[in-house]
């Protein structure tokens, strides 16, 4: 998101002034051990490689259970 407006300094010159901002949206994240034993009603599971690239059948069963 991008806006402009024009101000007038003291000498009277013209400048334009342009604000940017990216649009967020907070959220909060832990890890599928973490997630064991709580009752969650919404969620989001990213089942991709991880960083450390030891994605398993037992730690997408534990993120989706």
């Amino acid at each position: 998101m991008q806006k402009s407006f024009s101000i007038h300094g003291p000498g009277g010159e013209k400048k334009t002034v342009t604000h940017s901002q990216l649009p967020l949206t907070s959220a909060y994240a832990f890890t599928d051990y973490r997630s064991q034993g709580q009752t969650i009603s919404h969620s989001i599971i990213y089942i991709g490689t991880p960083p450390s690239a030891k994605l398993t059948l037992f730690n997408a069963y534990v993120a989706l259970s």
